[in-house]
């Protein structure tokens, strides 16, 4: 067996035996490739080990695969021509005027927008008016308190378009 089907062994048998169970069309898994939160070192054949997973993965035939992309360009295009199925991308940190633009150009079915999205309560309406984003706190992520989850401030729209907008704690 090859290092790169040892190493993926154990994700590989538990989305086939969680997709044989549930079914696999229930069934999807979240990647983040390159990622190095808590000290996370993949080595250089990190980007080799993906291209393997996706690939089996695919071959199962899963709902969908979430990537939480951490900048290889080339290995997210490898990724989006070796899953066949939905890929929902999140880029962290993406520029605003970028939202949309993976969808647009066919990488991704679906974009996530993680930290916008729970930093900003009215995230739609803030796209749709133009209004400014709050940025997420991230020193409250995983820490189990509600600060910085439930209490960032929404806005309140002008009734002109030109007054401006306001924040308002929720």
């Amino acid at each position: 067996m090859a290092w790169p089907a040892i190493r993926a062994r154990f994700a590989i048998e538990v989305a086939a035996a969680i997709a044989e169970e549930i079914g696999a069309d229930r069934t999807a898994i979240r990647l983040s490739p390159g990622t190095t939160m808590w000290g996370i070192d993949e080595g250089v054949e990190g980007p080799d080990l993906y291209r393997y997973l996706v690939g089996e993965f695919d071959r199962l035939g899963l709902a969908y695969v979430h990537i939480m992309h951490q900048g290889n360009e080339p290995l997210l295009s490898d990724i989006r021509k070796l899953w066949k199925q939905p890929l929902i991308l999140n880029r962290p940190g993406r520029p605003r005027d970028q939202i949309g633009s993976d969808v647009a150009s066919g990488l991704a079915d679906l974009e996530a927008y993680g930290q916008m999205v729970l930093a900003n309560p009215d995230f739609v309406a803030r796209l749709k008016a133009n209004a400014p984003m709050n940025d997420a706190d991230r020193n409250s992520f995983f820490d189990g308190a509600a600060q910085g989850y439930i209490d960032y401030p929404t806005l309140t729209f002008p009734p002109h378009p030109q007054a401006g907008f306001s924040a308002v704690s929720a």
